[in-house]
């Protein structure tokens, strides 16, 4: 399976000032490996994913030998190990092909591990293959009666007929999609996949125009916008170099980082977002790259710290002409209601 770098939380837990060794004489140290409860996001209590305690883990060392690979129900409470660097992988299930229902959760990490050390590391779980979701207008299906539709990637083909309703996973990365009548074969639209994106796309057809005709994709229902451009070359190290809402899940357990988004509601659960005013919380409210976001996927959470008046100058309840503009925030990049958000807040910029 290709591996898809994540960002997990590692916490060093006890420092042990004597020199272990192993009955070999060499230096050692020891791991303890943990799942985080937040291992959901987004949504994994609605979708078919097996038990935690099935996720397949594997650690390897630096030269790629296995040190541990089987269920992580199954490990050990501390695995001995060298000193040295070592890789963390764990995921739901295999994926090795584009397939229907089969979101893939996973994470990787890469840890050392000192002489005498005994390493902590929390994995942070999140969907690491992405989904589509085809939606077929009348329009379509006259259009392209009698024609196979397919998606694929790679070497790779999921066939998606007019009435499939389900969900085609695939690699994070570009999708083509293709019309195919006995020798003819057209190619609609190609996209390219970001990790945990999930895109609905609605298709029409023109009426044929000579020898060609033209799709329009209504893109309404995607969750993550079809304007989403993963990476945007900051670090969030400075205002100038703010990293953008939805970039939030590459930087899990940062410190002093520089956010930019758009005010876009408040009253945040773990599931909900109040687009509209009144306002009910102050302790909190919701962010997003998308000025006209409207789901919770879209958003993330803020906490609003009483420290240095920071809760007074942004809630809404008391400030709601703040809806809809744009901030720059620094603080802490944490799981916050289920997602990666901020919290710790100590400096902030607002549009005028």
């Amino acid at each position: 399976m290709k591996k898809i770098f994540m960002w997990a939380v590692m916490l060093s837990l006890v420092a042990i000032v004597i020199v272990a060794c192993d009955h070999s004489g060499r230096e050692v140290g020891y791991l303890r490996l943990t799942l985080s409860e937040d291992y959901d996001y987004p949504n994994i209590r609605q979708l078919n994913v097996p038990d935690t305690n099935d996720f397949i883990l594997t650690v390897t060392d630096s030269d790629g030998a296995n040190v541990y690979n089987g269920k992580y129900g199954d490990r050990p409470s501390e695995i001995e190990v060298p000193a040295g660097t070592y890789t963390i992988f764990i995921c739901s299930e295999e994926f090795s092909e584009p397939a229907f229902d089969k979101p893939v959760y996973g994470c990787e990490s890469i840890v050392m591990v000192s002489s005498g050390e005994s390493v902590g590391v929390k994995l942070y779980c999140f969907q690491i293959n992405s989904g589509i979701k085809l939606i077929f207008d009348k329009s379509f299906k006259e259009r392209f009666y009698g024609y196979d539709i397919y998606l694929e990637q790679r070497d790779f083909s999921l066939q998606y007929p007019f009435n499939e309703t389900r969900w085609g996973y695939f690699y994070p990365e570009q999708v083509k999609l293709y019309a195919e009548k006995e020798q003819s074969r057209s190619l609609i639209l190609s996209r390219n996949l970001s990790m945990s994106e999930m895109l609905a796309l609605k298709l029409y057809a023109s009426e044929p125009v000579g020898d060609g005709f033209s799709v329009v994709v209504d893109t309404s229902r995607v969750w993550l916008s079809e304007e989403y451009l993963y990476g945007s070359g900051n670090d969030g190290s400075s205002v100038s170099k703010a990293i953008r809402q939805d970039e939030l899940i590459a930087y899990l357990g940062a410190e002093n980082i520089w956010v930019e988004g758009y005010i876009v509601g408040g009253d945040v659960t773990n599931t909900s977002v109040n687009f509209d005013p009144p306002f009910a919380k102050q302790s909190n409210f919701a962010i997003s790259t998308f000025s006209e976001a409207s789901t919770r996927e879209q958003c993330s959470a803020v906490e609003l710290t009483t420290t240095g008046g920071i809760r007074a100058a942004l809630n809404l309840v008391e400030h709601p002409e703040h809806l809809g503009k744009k901030i720059m925030l620094k603080g802490n990049i944490e799981n916050y209601f289920g997602s990666p958000g901020i919290k710790g807040v100590k400096e902030y910029y607002i549009e005028k």
